[in-house]
């Protein structure tokens, strides 16, 4: 493909093992984040009348960004005759979506008399260069 003005060859990889590391720690933190909220669901059903509903849902939020799963939980936050009533549920089509992205790279290269399998096998030497360059 023409890029950047000039002809790149385009490759994109795909690494199971990678995938599935992936995967694993999309699960841990879906379930770490839900793990959090069930205990900050306590603490906002017996939230005192200081705390508000925008507080109480800023802070639901700031579980999910430091899990990493945003928008892999729909959270409803809503006024309860003591407190607030707190809930998440996973959405699996925004589950499917990100599994649709792990794992795969595109690589760019202007090494046209590479075949494929050379180009990949470079690429995933660059942290060899990279830690040199580092030492550097």
């Amino acid at each position: 493909m023409e890029l950047y003005g000039k002809d790149r060859r385009t490759l994109i990889a795909y690494n199971e093992a990678t995938f599935r590391r992936q995967l694993a720690r999309m699960g841990r933190n879906l379930e770490s984040a839900k793990t959090e909220l069930s205990f900050f669901k306590k603490k906002a059903k017996g939230a005192d009348g200081r705390s508000t509903l925008d507080s109480i849902e800023r802070q639901a939020r700031e579980i999910i960004e430091n899990y990493q799963v945003n928008g892999l939980l729909d959270l409803e936050v809503e006024d309860a005759e003591e407190g607030f009533r707190v809930s998440a549920r996973k959405t699996f089509p925004a589950i499917e979506d990100q599994k649709t992205i792990f794992c795969k790279q595109i690589i760019l290269s202007n090494r046209e008399t590479l075949s494929a399998a050379e180009i990949y096998a470079i690429y995933r030497d660059r942290t060899i260069f990279e830690d040199a360059f580092r030492i550097t």
